[in-house]
């Protein structure tokens, strides 16, 4: 999650940064059993807290404020994908059953190495240890042939 510019106490607090931590924040009160933001994009009190009691939780810096690149978005970043990793790895699999059931039900099979490829893939999804991922996945292989010429445009060059 990228945001361009701080938001909280004292920040810029643009409307679509303000908004993204909002979310954010609400991923995490929800989990702790807090009341959720309004995701409207203002920072009011409510947002400050809300970034103050985040930032008492998981960072050393509590100042009510999340600047760019910063601790506690950081530290925000990382709840949001250790929260979020299950689901995603649910919705991985969930594709990938669907696209080999759709796949055999009309007798195609994919080229080899784009099988296992896709094995590989659920594997991962299917593995919910949290951590980096260690499995390291094939490199699809494409011939020059295959891939599109880039047209160059009609006309001198300029020096």
């Amino acid at each position: 999650m990228a945001i361009t510019a701080s938001v909280g106490k004292g920040g810029v607090n643009l409307r679509t940064d303000t908004v993204r931590i909002q979310e954010a924040l609400n991923l995490f009160r929800q989990q702790h059993n807090l009341p959720l933001l309004k995701v409207d994009g203002i920072v009011g009190p409510k947002t400050i807290a809300a970034i103050t009691n985040f930032q008492q939780s998981y960072t050393r810096i509590v100042d009510g404020r999340i600047d760019p690149h910063g601790p506690t978005l950081q530290a925000l970043e990382q709840f949001v994908s250790a929260a979020c990793e299950p689901q995603v790895r649910a919705y991985v699999q969930e594709i990938l059953g669907d696209l080999k059931s759709t796949l055999a039900t009309r007798g195609l099979q994919l080229p080899a190495s784009v099988q296992t490829g896709l094995d590989a893939v659920q594997a991962l999804a299917s593995n919910l240890a949290s951590g980096p991922i260690q499995t390291k996945l094939p490199t699809p292989t494409i011939k020059p042939s295959r891939l599109p010429l880039r047209q160059r445009p009609s006309g001198r060059r300029n020096a």
